[in-house]
């Protein structure tokens, strides 16, 4: 995890991450990192991508290494 931000929506809810994470092949990404809680995905956490999907389609997220 290269940088880590915790978006607060208004009215309350399920805090959530939003991450940039530096991908081993060079690129780094946008996502965010589930199965963990918001507040403890850190800076250099290692993690592993796997595939998602919502409403929307197939997307790529990240679960601690």
């Amino acid at each position: 995890v290269y940088a880590v931000t915790i978006p607060r929506r208004r009215g309350g809810g399920a805090p959530h991450n939003v991450v940039l994470v530096d991908l081993a092949e060079g690129p780094r990404m946008m996502s965010r990192v589930d199965g963990i809680a918001a507040e403890d995905v850190k800076i250099g956490m290692k993690v592993t991508a796997r595939i998602d999907s919502d409403d929307e389609g197939p997307l790529v997220v990240f679960d601690p290494a």
